[in-house]
């Protein structure tokens, strides 16, 4: 996957995960719901919006797929959803 961030989250169904995604600048990040990203230079056009990135767990030897959701580059929430749902997301993230 080479280089990408971490949300930690504690899910009332999953418990306490970290997400992997590949948003902002790239460099095994921790965050929580709330914070504001780390961008590079080259991307502060994302400070305002809303983006959504892909993002994927290993929870007990199994995968599981979300989305998570941006506004004005703070991390506002992440869904679970299915991995041909997420095989889209990464497909549209590589060829905007």
């Amino acid at each position: 996957m080479g280089l990408y961030n971490e949300l930690i989250v504690e899910d009332p169904d999953l418990g306490k995960f970290d997400i992997q995604f590949k948003f902002g600048e790239l460099w095994l990040y921790k965050y929580k719901i709330g914070d504001c990203l780390r961008l590079a230079d080259s991307q502060m056009g994302l400070k305002h919006g809303v983006y959504i990135a892909s993002g994927i767990a290993n929870i007990s030897g199994t995968y599981y797929y979300f989305k998570i959701t941006f506004r004005d580059a703070i991390i506002i929430k992440y869904e679970q959803i299915s991995e041909s749902e997420y095989d889209i997301l990464v497909f549209s993230e590589r060829n905007l």
